[in-house]
């Protein structure tokens, strides 16, 4: 149950954040030095979040997914802290990849 409700969650958001990256002229061929891809790539973050989240929450509210593990394993609250560090590293760090490379040539 767990494995089909994280399959739902997960193609709801990849199907998001592929569609916002193709609906984005030029994000798709730029490479990793260009800043259009990295601001699409936060785009697309953002819209699979919002994408995903209602998902998640309709999941959990019925019990299922993840919801099973917690209840489960005795844990009611879950710690979102380590997720919100590491995207936020992620987008500086490309941030500043776009913005310094070209400085470096």
């Amino acid at each position: 149950m767990v494995f089909a409700a994280d399959s739902l969650s997960i193609l709801s958001m990849e199907l998001a954040e592929n569609g916002f990256m193709v609906l984005v002229p030029g994000a798709m061929s730029s490479g990793l030095d260009s800043p259009i891809f990295w601001i699409t790539m936060a785009g697309s973050l953002i819209v699979g979040f919002a994408v995903a989240y209602p998902v998640n929450l309709w999941l959990l509210k019925r019990g299922r997914g993840h919801a099973l593990t917690h209840g489960e394993l005795g844990h009611h609250t879950m710690d979102n802290r380590p997720l919100t560090f590491a995207l936020v590293s992620f987008l500086l760090g490309g941030f500043l990849v776009a913005l310094l490379g070209p400085l470096s040539h």
